[in-house]
C-alpha cells in the first residue's frame, strides 16, 4: 500500500499565500515559477519531495517526485479561474501521469481562496492506477490559515486518504510559516498527542 505520509499535499508549493501571486500571473504573459523541497520526517525514517509549479496566464504547470508514491514522478497541466474582490479565488482543474513505482492517470483540481487575513486551500485528486486498481486511491488535502503579519501565518491542516475499496483514513495537524521577500518556510506537524503516526514535513519555497 502507498504511504500515507508520502501523500501529503504540500502546502509550500499551493501554500495559501501565494494567491496573490496566483492572480497576478492569471493577468499577465509573464511566468511565475516556485520551486519547493520539502523534508518529511516520518518515524524511522526520512525522505525529500522536490516540486516545480509554473504558471503563465491561465496555464498551470506541475511537476513532482516522490509525491503520489516513492521514486514516481507527476507531470500535471491545468487551467487557472481566478476573480474576487473581497473574497479572492483561483480555481484550478488540473490532468496529470504518473511514471515510477505507479504509473497512472491523475484528475485533479485545486481551490484557493483568501478573505482579509483569512486563507482557505484545498486540493483533490484521482490516481487511476494502470497496472494494479487496487492501488488507486482518492486523496484530499486541505488547510485554513490566518496571518496575523505580512510575514507569517498559522493554521490546522488535515488530509483525508482513501485506498480502493477501504475505509477512509483522516489526518490532521498545525502548521506555520515565516516569509522574506520571495522565500517561504513553512513546517507542519501531524496527528500530535496521537500513540503512533506522528509526522513532520519542513519546506523551502522560492519565487522566481
Amino acid at each position: 500500500m502507498i504511504p500515507k505520509s508520502s501523500l501529503l499535499l504540500i502546502a509550500l508549493l499551493y501554500g495559501t499565500h501565494s494567491l496573490a501571486q496566483t492572480n497576478d500571473s492569471a493577468k499577465t504573459s509573464k511566468w511565475n515559477v516556485e520551486v519547493s523541497l520539502l523534508a518529511y520526517f516520518v518515524p524511522e525514517d526520512a525522505y525529500l519531495l522536490p516540486i516545480v509549479k509554473a504558471n503563465k496566464g491561465k496555464l498551470h504547470l506541475e511537476s513532482r517526485y516522490n509525491y503520489e508514491d516513492f521514486n514516481t514522478f507527476s507531470f500535471f497541466t491545468g487551467y487557472n479561474i481566478s476573480g474576487g474582490r473581497k473574497l479572492q479565488y483561483t480555481i484550478t482543474p488540473m490532468l496529470g501521469f504518473a511514471v515510477g513505482n505507479s504509473d497512472g492517470i491523475a484528475p485533479g483540481l485545486e481551490v484557493d481562496m483568501s478573505l482579509g487575513k483569512f486563507s482557505f486551500y484545498t486540493e483533490n485528486e484521482y490516481l487511476f492506477e494502470l497496472n494494479d486498481k487496487a492501488n488507486s486511491y482518492f486523496y484530499s488535502w486541505s488547510e485554513l490559515s490566518f496571518a496575523p503579519k505580512d510575514w507569517c501565518w498559522l493554521g490546522i491542516s488535515w488530509q483525508r486518504l482513501r485506498p480502493y475499496q477501504t475505509e477512509r483514513t483522516l489526518e490532521k495537524g498545525f502548521t506555520l510559516g515565516f516569509a522574506f521577500r520571495n522565500v517561504e518556510l513553512q513546517g507542519y506537524y501531524f496527528n500530535p498527542g496521537a500513540d503512533e503516526g506522528q509526522f513532520g514535513v519542513l519546506g523551502l519555497t522560492v519565487s522566481f
